[in-house]
């Protein structure tokens, strides 16, 4: 992951107003681009570096960012992130996130594409379908 990048992108959020929907929405872009361009990088920065402050900034993205790396290990990383800042994680509520997004990796790995779809609308059932036979995910048909 590129730590500097992902900084900045938090620190242009911090600074962006709610109502300014355009910069929000194109903070969000940067930040889901940002965590998934290097997915083991990110965990591992996760599990050592990531501030409370970074992290309450992360639950804004977490069912986009999953949706476009479904990975079991982000959310270990997110759990144990929600441990270890009780504090943000009660005030931004970041529990239920983390496990919105567990359950779409499981609907995605379940290939429940109506749950998908319900969940991340912004995502093609053919690129899920592409990353889970990359990642050797895809259930055999019976």
């Amino acid at each position: 992951m590129d730590i500097r990048k992902f900084k900045d992108v938090i620190a242009k959020r911090e600074c962006t107003n709610d109502e300014a929907y355009w910069e929000v929405e194109k903070c969000w872009d940067d930040l889901v681009e940002v965590l998934c361009e290097d997915m083991p990088g990110t965990i591992r920065y996760l599990y050592t570096e990531c501030t409370a402050r970074e992290f309450a900034f992360l639950s804004e993205v977490l069912d986009e960012a999953v949706a476009h790396v479904p990975d079991m290990d982000f959310i270990r990383a997110l759990r144990y992130l929600a441990e270890k800042y009780p504090e943000e994680n009660s005030m931004c509520q970041i529990t239920p996130f983390i496990d919105s997004a567990q359950c779409l990796i499981e609907a995605i790995e379940a290939q429940n594409w109506p749950l998908v779809k319900s969940v991340a609308p912004y995502i093609s059932e053919k690129f899920l379908h592409e990353w889970l036979v990359s990642h050797g995910r895809l259930r055999k048909p019976q």
